[in-house]
Formats: C-alpha cells, sequence, structure tokens
C-alpha cells in the first residue's frame, strides 16, 4: 500500500493530472485532511503559500504547529550529500577556527568528521539548537569527551566565528539567511547543505512530521544568491541532492527533482 500511495502522489506531483484534479472544488483540502496528516506521509509536503504565517495558519488541527520538538531533532540523517559538505570543511578549516553549525542536532557531522579525521590545532565546533536538543547533545558529548564540541541556544551566544554550516534547517525559519552572518566580524566561509532552491519565486509549503507539520520555505535561487553576493560571498561551489525532492500534489509546476548545496566565500 505504500508503494502505490507513493505512486499516487508522484502523479499528482508531476503530471498535468494533478492539476486537472486540483481544480475541482474542496478536493485539495480533502486530501490535506484524510490524507497527508496521516503519519505514514511523513516527509510529504501539502499546498502553496505565498507566507510563512500563511502556511501556518492552513495546519490542520489534529497536527501541533512547528518543527521545535524535542524528538525531532535528534534524528540522525546521515544522507550522501552530506560527504561534499565534510570535503569542503576539511578544505576550508583552518587551525584555530571556530564553525557554527546552525541546527546540528546532537552533533551528527560533527561525530561525521572528527571520525575521519581530528579537528586542526584549536579548532572548535558550535551547534546551535533548541533547549532539549542542545542538552542531549551536552550530555552525548560529555560520555564521548568531546571537549571542543559546544552547544548554545542563540547564535548570539557564540560570538565571533570563521565558518557557517547548516544542513536541511534554514528552509523551516522565517528568517533570512543573511540574518545570522554578523554585520561587523562576517565568517570566512558559508556552507549550506539541503536547500530547496528554484527558479520559481519564493513560496512556503507544509511538511508532515508525523504528529506535527511545519511551515517549509521554497528559495528562489537567483534571490538567495544575490543576498549573499550583497554581503561580499562568492559561490565557491554547488552540488546536486538528489536524495531530496519537492513533491506538492495538485502543484506539479513546483515540482523540484532535487536540493542543492553550496559554498560561499567572502573576497
Amino acid at each position: 500500500m505504500a508503494s502505490i500511495a507513493r505512486a499516487v502522489i508522484s502523479m499528482l506531483s508531476r503530471t498535468s493530472l494533478g492539476k486537472i484534479a486540483g481544480a475541482v472544488p474542496g478536493v485539495e483540502n480533502l486530501y490535506r485532511d484524510l490524507a497527508w496528516t496521516s503519519p505514514r506521509l511523513c516527509g510529504q509536503h501539502f499546498g502553496s503559500y505565498a507566507t510563512y504565517d500563511e502556511a501556518l495558519t492552513a495546519i490542520p488541527k489534529k497536527l501541533a504547529k512547528g518543527w521545535d520538538h524535542s524528538e525531532l531533532n535528534a534524528a540522525d540523517h546521515f544522507q550522501p550529500s552530506m560527504f561534499a559538505s565534510l570535503f569542503w570543511l576539511r578544505e576550508l578549516l583552518r587551525p584555530g577556527d571556530r564553525i557554527v553549525d546552525f541546527g546540528g542536532s546532537v552533533g551528527n557531522l560533527y561525530y561525521a568528521f572528527t571520525g575521519r579525521s581530528p579537528l586542526p590545532e584549536g579548532a572548535s565546533w558550535h551547534i546551535i539548537e533548541v533547549p532539549a536538543t542542545a542538552e542531549k547533545g551536552r550530555r552525548l558529548a560529555e560520555r564521548r569527551g568531546a571537549s571542543n564540541l559546544n552547544f548554545w541556544t542563540g547564535i548570539e551566544d557564540v560570538g565571533s566565528y570563521d565558518i557557517l554550516f547548516s544542513a536541511g534547517c534554514l528552509q523551516y525559519m522565517d528568517t533570512d539567511v543573511t540574518e545570522f552572518i554578523p554585520g561587523a566580524k562576517k565568517p570566512r566561509a558559508v556552507i549550506i547543505n539541503k536547500i530547496p532552491l528554484g527558479e520559481r519565486p519564493q513560496f512556503w509549503t507544509l511538511q508532515n512530521l508525523e504528529r506535527y507539520a511545519s511551515p517549509y520555505r521554497v528559495f528562489n535561487e537567483d534571490e538567495l544568491l544575490c543576498s549573499m553576493k550583497e554581503q561580499g560571498y562568492r559561490v565557491r561551489d554547488r552540488w546536486p541532492v538528489s536524495e531530496l525532492k519537492i513533491e506538492i500534489p495538485f502543484h506539479p509546476e513546483l515540482f523540484l527533482n532535487e536540493q542543492a548545496g553550496l559554498v560561499f566565500e567572502r573576497g
């Protein structure tokens, strides 16, 4: 049954049949309330909205709102595209560097990196997370003896840093990427992995997170690149994240066959 459901979702998300079905009054909302809210469709998207607040309002009452729930943040989703992140971190890190890992869970990337090679001398890793996940991360770091791994609940607590990294987090936030970049001492490099980028104007959709649902942003690529250029950054590398797609039933025009990873450097 699961494979049949996935096939139907793909058809509704990628073909003109989905567009035709969505034009029938009430069909899209019926799908949302009866099918999309099922835990079996965890990770699936629904709807297209102009703003975060509009998307938030559209979440059915049977689902809790938002992604700030401890049982959601501690999962380890190490996907193939993360190896590109590991490569660039190894290339860019210098002795004494401070890296901010925004939305880094309990330290998944840190342990993947240090399991393959040690951090440069004097370097430290700082994860920004919600309080419950940050506390779990601290306990795990203490058990593993990770003395150069630190957890914070706000990026303003870290102070200056040299590299900003984020994977699969920014699309849940009603905040532009550049708002995480300090005005005084900007980081030398920014690495973003698992970010949905499209040619259409930026929009919001919803993502099923089992018993929760969250607004989920699909960025306009040109706008993102321009905003980073205005901050003094140039694109050093870009890679496809083929394991993640955007499928929105009844909106085949919004289908994305892959997400992306990017490396920005100052200068």
